[in-house]
């Protein structure tokens, strides 16, 4: 059953499906308005935007509670469509027209990117200048990336930034998004990572030329809907030139994570495979930043370590041992993670520019062992790595330290580090 009941300045429009389908839409300035057809499929629907002005984002975004609202389609041109089957629950639409901004002009950001060969492709080391390599020798790039940024007001393109000279999303947006300049990291955070006030979706592309492939990442605390994951890959798949032989991924970070499947299904239906960050390692261990340090190993779960720093029972003298790591973690004198990270990451970032050791160990029987030294004072030491899945070359060494160590060989060691 379909109605629709108008009221002064929008359109109502019910419609019932396999569960309760609900769509609601705002008429704006101009002739824009909502319309919902049903599916010959059951519980399918597709909601249609029209009446979008020239030279204005039509986003059509939804909610499940009137509160928190994601986009699933955006045009530049006026009119667009979103179709897909209802689950059991409400959901509710509607058309927000923005202006887009205008950024700072400079070479240090795009619209597009070219795979396999852009300029703005950062080359992961875990150290600047990375390993020797001989004359002569030629070998497929390891993991390369490029940091994009995607505005709320202007959900039809996707912004990306030159990591060899902007290596933080923080960096760009505050050098050329108009109303970002003077934030702080912590007001920066606010409006980028979770839903309330969100300004901006920041992520990643990270390409494999070893295994013709290349993945979107998408940075969040909070989890993004599926719908909007689709929406967002789709964008950004699009501004990407790349040759038909390359294969698009999706590879969620720590916190966008999906054990439920929903993700994964919803991306299914649409031909693109979820992958973990495993899917590029080879099972051997990879350095994420090359250093030195000695401390106590304090295993902690990746979804938990901000409140064992907040009470004391992980401190930044402490080596942290961890399932995952999330995309803050406090500082710390070094990591190791028992499932991989990425080389874009911000952590990895830091920790190279600080010196902190950090590696994946890929090994099961190690990462058994290292569990059981947790509580051990250890010295740990990466070296010679330079590729997230090339760690032949890549040593990372951890040694439980002896009880008693005299109080003199601790500062000396202390005194050496500084």
């Amino acid at each position: 059953m379909e109605k629709s009941t108008f009221f002064r300045g929008f359109k109502l429009y019910t419609t019932w499906l396999s569960g309760l389908f609900f769509a609601f839409g705002f008429v704006l300035s101009g002739a824009s308005e909502l319309s919902v057809t049903l599916g010959q499929a059951p519980g399918e629907a597709t909601v249609t935007a029209s009446g979008v002005d020239q030279g204005q984002v039509g986003a059509l975004m939804f909610s499940d509670d009137l509160a928190n609202w994601f986009p699933v389609a955006a045009m530049t041109e006026t009119s667009l469509g979103f179709t897909e089957r209802s689950a059991a629950g409400q959901r509710f639409f509607q058309l927000v027209e923005t202006t887009p901004p205008t950024l700072s002009a400079s070479a240090n950001w795009k619209t597009t990117l070219s795979l396999p060969s852009d300029k703005f492709l950062v080359e992961f080391k875990a150290a600047d200048g990375g390993a020797w390599v001989p004359p002569g020798t030629k070998l497929p790039k390891e993991t390369q990336w490029v940091k994009f940024t995607v505005l709320m007001d202007d959900l039809a393109t996707v912004y990306f930034q030159n990591g060899n000279r902007l290596k933080f999303h923080y960096d760009f947006g505050t050098k050329y998004i108009p109303g970002f300049d003077g934030m702080t990291h912590m007001q920066f955070d606010g409006v980028t990572l979770y839903h309330a006030g969100r300004l901006a979706v920041m992520g990643a592309v990270l390409f494999s030329e070893k295994n013709g492939e290349y993945a979107i990442q998408l940075v969040g605390q909070d989890k993004l809907p599926a719908a909007m994951v689709s929406f967002l890959w789709r964008l950004v798949d699009g501004a990407i030139d790349k040759p038909e032989t390359l294969r698009g991924l999706y590879m969620p970070t720590f916190e966008q994570s999906d054990g439920t499947g929903t993700v994964a299904e919803y991306l299914a239906q649409r031909d693109v495979p979820v992958v973990s960050a495993q899917r590029w390692e080879t099972g051997s261990d990879a350095i994420y930043s090359l250093g030195w340090s000695m401390g106590q190993l304090v295993f902690v779960k990746g979804d938990k370590i901000t409140a064992a720093f907040r009470n004391g029972d992980l401190t930044s003298d402490d080596i942290l041992l961890t399932d995952h790591v999330p995309a803050e973690i406090p500082r710390v004198a070094g990591i190791v993670v028992m499932n991989p990270s990425t080389p874009n990451s911000h952590v990895a970032i830091l920790a190279k520019n600080f010196g902190i050791p950090f590696y994946y160990e890929g090994t099961a029987d190690t990462r058994e062992e290292l569990v059981s030294l947790a509580g051990r004072e250890v010295m740990l030491r990466t070296s010679a790595g330079w590729g997230i899945n090339s760690s032949a070359s890549g040593l990372a060494t951890l040694v439980a330290l002896e009880d008693d160590l005299p109080e003199s060989f601790r500062q000396a060691v202390a005194d050496y580090k500084a």
